[in-house]
């Protein structure tokens, strides 16, 4: 029976494919090309993604290890309109109509300036091998909250923010990420370093960070050209929200 909906799940990807009677239109999230930053969800006029801290790592051999972060379609809310392959700065989803890919520049979204021209920068990252396309700019900040005490101090550097999960590191595109030594922490009453110069402010760090201490905030998107407001001020308001929620999980701030 049509319109048949179909749903797969690999390693490597997840694809949702409608099929029609005289078309099929598909959607791919790249699992390899995917780095948790959340924009994804954030975007998606449906509420059809959702992205946690649960799946994966990922490294120039481009191999899992341990699991960071979780991501997953929802077949029955996806309208397979593209939006988030048009905000994704990594490529990482892709549109397809009767298996010729979609470019950004060929959604109707983007055509018939729902959503308009993105100024973007194209930046490498170090870690994933990967160039990522940003669009806006952003702060970023730790808060981190130091006990009184250096010995209470020890004992929560070591059981609570770093101790052995380095969440943050493992996930940050561009390797902007560095905590201090618990000494020269406990001077400088600072754990986390965050190479400016590095960080893209991407959110990957708030989304996959257990306790919270990563906060990003985006001021200003950069895009040109005539736009549909109703459609695009949405979006753009889910975006400048400071770690606001994403589907399937609660609210960060």
């Amino acid at each position: 029976m049509f319109p048949k909906l179909i749903k797969h799940v690999s390693y490597t990807q997840i694809r949702l494919e409608q099929k029609f009677v005289g078309k099929n239109v598909e959607l791919i999230i790249d699992r390899l090309r995917c780095v948790g930053c959340g924009i994804c969800s954030r975007v998606c006029p449906q509420d059809a993604i959702s992205i946690g801290p649960k799946v994966t790592s990922y490294g120039k051999e481009k191999q899992f290890d341990e699991k960071l972060i979780d991501n997953s379609i929802d077949e029955e809310k996806c309208v397979f309109c593209g939006t988030c392959s048009i905000l994704c700065p990594f490529d990482a989803l892709h549109l397809f109509k009767d298996g010729k890919k979609v470019e950004p520049a060929e959604n109707t979204l983007v055509t018939k300036q729902a959503i308009p021209k993105l100024e973007i920068q194209y930046l490498p990252m170090t870690r994933i091998n990967q160039t990522a396309m940003v669009y806006w700019e952003g702060e970023i900040k730790t808060n981190f909250e130091f006990p009184t005490s250096e010995k209470e101090f020890h004992q929560h550097y070591i059981n609570k923010c770093p101790g052995d999960c380095r969440k943050c590191l493992k996930i940050c595109p561009n390797e902007a990420i560095s905590f201090l030594p618990a000494e020269n922490a406990w001077k400088s009453k600072k754990i986390i370093e965050i190479d400016n110069t590095k960080c893209i402010k991407c959110r990957a760090c708030s989304i996959v960070c257990p306790q919270s201490i990563f906060e990003v905030k985006w001021t200003k998107i950069h895009f040109s050209g005539p736009v549909n407001e109703c459609f695009w001020t949405p979006l753009v308001n889910k975006l400048l929200k400071v770690n606001s929620s994403l589907t399937g999980q609660k609210e960060l701030s």
